[in-house]
């Protein structure tokens, strides 16, 4: 069965909370982009993100593979090339890639932590994503996949940042690298019917892999196994291999999962507050 254990600390729809100690990881979930945003259901096609576009890079292919970089100021308080700015309110970075067999490489440079959040869609299998974040301040960044046996390989030598990421379908794979300091990340892994629209669908989940390792400080890394047959567990916590202190790991089993696209909601312009991640993402009732 392979080791079916995730995260838990305190989930709620729309808005995930880990708690430790003296530690907390928050961070907005993306918006649905399914008709259905109750727990349980996934229309994985419809109204599903354009596919091989974004306002995140002008992504590049070079035979098996495709190449994404962005590059913000570089003291991460202004604004990108590619982001749209307005009474203070910027447009959220974005990209979708629809590939199978591809090796991806993301290269996220100096977003700020105030205004910049990136969302990430992948649909394909046999892909190979290597995600990696550096400058000087953090931010959001929200990914979901939709494949079989793909790998992500994220390297995060930013601090503060607040990342979701969702694998769905099965024999997926995510390993984690952080070295920059008060990094806290979710990782849940499910099943998808996508004939019946179910998610999570069964169990297999249990086919998925997470490692993570960490060599700053008061790092977080939760996994979550998502099934449909009623297998649950509380969250159990550990220690994080690697050089630094205070970095933890906790697994868990769920059998609810809000499921769908990595959305990126619509600029707020009607004051001049910032744009918020939190508007807009539709909460499961």
């Amino acid at each position: 069965m392979g080791m079916r254990i995730a995260i838990a600390g305190a989930l709620t729809f729309g808005l995930i909370v880990l708690s430790l100690g003296l530690t907390s990881a928050a961070g907005a979930a993306p918006a649905a982009h399914s008709a259905n945003v109750t727990a349980g259901t996934f229309n994985e096609s419809l109204n599903a993100p354009a596919w091989n576009s974004g306002n995140l890079c002008n992504a590049t292919k070079v035979g098996s593979q495709i190449w994404c970089s962005y590059n913000g100021p570089s003291m991460g308080r202004g604004f990108g090339p590619s982001v749209k700015s307005q009474c203070g309110c910027t447009q959220a970075l974005s990209y979708n890639f629809s590939t199978d067999k591809k090796t991806i490489y993301i290269s996220i440079n100096n977003l700020s932590s105030r205004e910049n959040t990136v969302e990430l869609n992948f649909r394909g299998n046999q892909n190979t994503v290597y995600l990696n974040v550096s400058g000087c301040g953090g931010g959001v960044l929200n990914l979901t996949l939709l494949g079989e046996k793909n790998t992500v390989n994220v390297n995060y030598t930013v601090s503060s940042m607040q990342s979701t990421f969702r694998l769905f379908l099965d024999h997926n794979s995510f390993n984690a690298v952080y070295s920059g300091n008060n990094d806290q990340s979710i990782t849940y892994f499910s099943g998808v019917g996508e004939k019946k629209d179910l998610c999570p669908y069964l169990n297999t989940s249990r086919t998925d892999t997470g490692t993570v390792s960490a060599t700053g400080s008061w790092d977080v890394q939760g996994f979550v196994w998502a099934n449909g047959l009623n297998y649950t567990s509380s969250v159990s916590w550990s220690s994080l291999t690697g050089t630094g202190f205070h970095n933890y790991v906790g697994y868990a089993n769920v059998t609810e999962l809000f499921c769908g696209w990595a959305a990126t909601p619509p600029c707020q312009t009607s004051h001049h507050g910032g744009w918020d991640p939190s508007n807009g993402a539709r909460r499961a009732e």
